[in-house]
């Protein structure tokens, strides 16, 4: 199955939709990347890519898990 293509839908009735709840540090540390995705689409103006993603490169662009830089670890080598 090649996974490189999203498919974006609605649910077929409001029942199917959800509310997720998010930790703390993940609300703070979505919070920070907010922001740090607001100064980079200060700096690139008219060329930012408002994509509507929340995983976005410095263009706007999305982002899979598959390209998303991963964070260093202090459990894991780097």
């Amino acid at each position: 199955m090649n996974n490189s293509v999203v498919v974006e839908k609605d649910t077929r009735s409001e029942a199917g939709e959800r509310v997720l709840p998010l930790p703390g540090p993940l609300v703070e540390a979505l919070k920070k990347f907010r922001a740090c995705r607001a100064r980079e689409r200060l700096a690139l103006g008219r060329d930012y890519l408002d994509s509507g993603y929340v995983t976005v490169d410095e263009s706007g662009s999305p982002q899979s898990e598959w390209t998303a830089p991963r964070p260093n670890r202090a459990d894991e080598p780097a």
